[in-house]
């Protein structure tokens, strides 16, 4: 069935396409101002960092232990529930000790005073002299492992009060297995 009359061909309607030209428009222009603005904003930061030595502190005593309790303060808000706060912190050492990450758990043992229950980290805290050091505090808290915990401790980690050439051969004979 043919129409009578001439044929209207379809063509979009001019105010249909006008917006959103003017959309694309802006948002390319947006875009080439953000691109031209990155690298100032990027070189006024580096220009903040490095003026400030915003990443450089010195090697003290008191930064030391300023980083000391900030990293045990992180480790003991990996234990969520209170109820049995020792078997977690023994679990967290095993299970590093398994993994092979001797770092890691050495860090989970000095860690013990933030992560224990105040009962255990008192008990840690009058076995310890004021100022103690790694040693000392990776000596005291190894008592507060479970026995197969602290015999795999013992057997894989080079414990920190064994004289430097002690340590050096377990690390040598460790790095052999």
């Amino acid at each position: 069935m043919a129409r009578a009359g001439p044929s209207r061909g379809w063509r979009p309607e001019a105010h249909r396409r006008a917006p959103v030209a003017a959309l694309g428009v802006w948002g390319a222009f947006f875009f080439n101002i953000c691109l031209a603005l990155l690298p100032a904003a990027t070189a006024a930061g580096f220009f903040i960092v490095a003026r400030d030595h915003l990443y450089t502190y010195d090697r003290t005593d008191a930064s030391a232990r300023t980083v000391r309790a900030k990293v045990e303060s992180i480790a003991g808000e990996l234990i969520l529930l209170d109820f049995d706060r020792q078997r977690q912190w023994d679990d967290l050492v095993a299970m590093e000790l398994i993994d092979g990450d001797i770092s890691a758990a050495r860090g989970f043992l000095l860690s013990a005073r933030a992560m224990l229950p105040p009962r255990d980290a008192n008990e840690l805290n009058r076995n310890l002299r004021a100022g103690a050091d790694d040693a000392e505090i990776e000596l005291a808290a190894l008592n507060l492992l479970t026995p197969g915990t602290r015999a795999r401790y013992e057997a894989t980690v080079p414990l920190l009060s064994r004289p430097l050439g002690q340590r050096v051969r377990a690390a040598a004979r460790d790095a052999a297995l």
